[in-house]
Parts: structure tokens; sequence; C-alpha cells
């Protein structure tokens, strides 16, 4: 299953439920990553998208939805059979880095 496929599974987005076209919601997905990609203001959107207000509505909702953990979780899993791993991660490790709180605090605590 592609990447597109997961996010469409993820989200409700098929077109055997009805509605608009797959075309459109990919178009709309599309419209929800450019700003990420292209480091801009969801504002700044190009017209070749629908319109600001129909992106940021679908976004909240999938968002309400918890449709982004479940890509996410579905992009995990896959990659990890990929890598010849088990699916699901039975352990984490954290990793973390010592800094300096201020010159008031002392060194000792």
């Amino acid at each position: 299953m592609g990447a597109a496929r997961t996010a469409a599974a993820a989200t409700g987005a098929t077109a055997a439920h009805g509605g608009r076209p797959e075309k459109w919601r990919r178009l709309v997905r599309d419209a929800i990553f450019y700003p990420c990609r292209g480091g801009i203001a969801l504002a700044q959107l190009p017209h070749d998208f629908t319109t600001v207000k129909t992106v940021y509505d679908i976004y909240r909702r999938w968002t309400k939805a918890v449709a982004w953990q479940r890509i996410h979780y579905a992009l995990r899993d896959r990659a990890r059979v990929r890598a010849e791993r088990d699916a699901r991660p039975s352990a984490a490790a954290i990793d973390s880095q010592t800094l300096r709180g201020a010159d008031t605090i002392s060194a000792t605590h």
C-alpha cells in the first residue's frame, strides 16, 4: 500500500464512502503538506489548490479524528516491516542533553 493510500485509509478518504472523488481529496492532502515542505504560511497557498479555509477545515477535522496519529502509526509499522522488524515497537529510548540553566543556578544542583 502506497503512502497516499495509507493516508487515505487513515483519514477515511476513499471514493467508496461517496462525496468528493479521491482526486480532490489527494489535492487537499497535497495542500495540507505544501506549507510544511515549502516553509510558507497556509495563507500563501498557491491558487492551484482549493481555498485556504477548506484546507484548514479538513486539517482540523482530521486532527480531531486522530487521523494524523493513525497515519504516523501506519507508516511507522510499514517502515519497520520493510526493515524486517516487528511492526510494533516494544521499547523506546529517549536521549537527553544536559543544558546549563542560568548563571544564578549553582552547578551542584
